[in-house]
């Protein structure tokens, strides 16, 4: 028997939709349920959202084009003379 969880994977419009905790069988359960309705029905598209949500983190570079050094080529006529 499929879990209440799955069953309201099959209607969810979006994986943000998901209301359980991570690391849960019901949180599992929810996005098997949301990707087999995906794979059964595919016009149905994925709801977008483009704010944060509890499951995302917020994107941090992990460098600066300041922290980079820039290199200098390697030059071929300073080779030849030595």
């Amino acid at each position: 028997m499929l879990s209440k969880a799955y069953n309201e994977g099959m209607l969810a419009e979006s994986y943000l939709d998901n209301p359980y905790e991570i690391n849960t069988e019901a949180f599992n359960d929810f996005e098997r349920g949301l990707t087999q309705g995906l794979k059964r029905n595919p016009h149905k598209q994925l709801r977008q959202h483009h704010s944060l949500n509890k499951h995302q983190r917020p994107h941090k570079p992990s460098f600066t084009a300041e922290s980079v050094p820039i290199k200098k080529g390697y030059d071929y006529k300073q080779r030849k003379e030595k």
